[in-house]
Formats: C-alpha cells, structure tokens, sequence
C-alpha cells in the first residue's frame, strides 16, 4: 500500500512540475498540473439551494388529533390489529391513550343522549378462536340505537 502511495506522489509531482504548452500556432495549450483525475474542477459555477419548505405541508396540531382519531376509529370499527399500524398514530397510542380518550368521549355522548329516556339494555358474550371473553352490550331506545 505504501509503495502505491509513495507513487501517487511521484506522478503528482511530476505533473506539477512539467507545465507543458503546445506550439505556438495551435489552439490549445496545457499549462499547469492536470486535474483531470483529481477530482471535480472548482471552476463549475454552483447551484443555489433549493428548500423543501414549499413542497412540505405541515399539519397542525388540532389537524393532527383529528387524523389520530380517525386512524383509530377505523381500527376499532374493523377490528383490525393493532400491529398493522405503521406510521404515527403508533399500535401502542392506539391501545392507550386513544382508545381511552375515544371511549372516555363515547360514554359521555350516550349519557347526554340517554338521560331521561327508558332504555333496554342488550347483552351478549362469547368466545374467539383464541378462547378470549368478547362480550357486546347494545342499548335500544323507541327513539334510536346508540352508536359511538
């Protein structure tokens, strides 16, 4: 390795040293060591740099929640797995702080909607595949169902 090292050097030196013009009646003239193999020339005017910002649209904060509970919205409605999220809101917001806020929001909801009101209160359980207890309770007005 150093013996091709020590090389470069030579050959670099050599270049720098024989400043080579062509005849006097020709076009072209060499003048200074050739940079042809040293790398890109300075001489290359540089682009401005551009910014990301106008192909960025950023959301905001209220946005963002919204999109959230959406996002988990669909989820709980399709019982899909939560392993299935990607992208932010994550599987762990979706089984925390989301559900517990869409749920906290469900119940108050049916609690407006219901004073006052008979209600016949529905329940039915099972089991999955799994053998994991699902139970679904349904309330039933003469006005409408309730759905969260």
């Amino acid at each position: 390795m150093q013996g091709i090292v020590s090389r470069l050097i030579k050959r670099y030196e050599k270049c720098t040293d024989d400043n080579v013009s062509a005849s006097p009646g020709s076009s072209t003239a060499i003048s200074g060591p050739s940079t042809a193999h040293l790398g890109p020339s300075t001489d290359i005017p540089k682009q401005p740099k551009m910014s990301i910002k106008p192909f960025v649209s950023s959301t905001m904060v209220a946005e963002k929640k919204k999109i959230d509970n959406a996002v988990a919205k669909f989820f709980y409605s399709t019982n899909t797995q939560f392993n299935h999220v990607e992208h932010l809101p994550n599987r762990h917001q979706i089984a925390g702080d989301l559900l517990e806020e869409l749920h906290a929001e469900c119940v108050i909801s049916a609690i407006e909607y219901l004073a006052g009101t008979n209600v016949t209160l529905s329940l039915n359980g099972w089991s999955n595949v799994h053998n994991v207890l699902i139970i679904c309770m349904a309330a039933n007005t003469m006005r409408r169902n309730i759905s969260c």
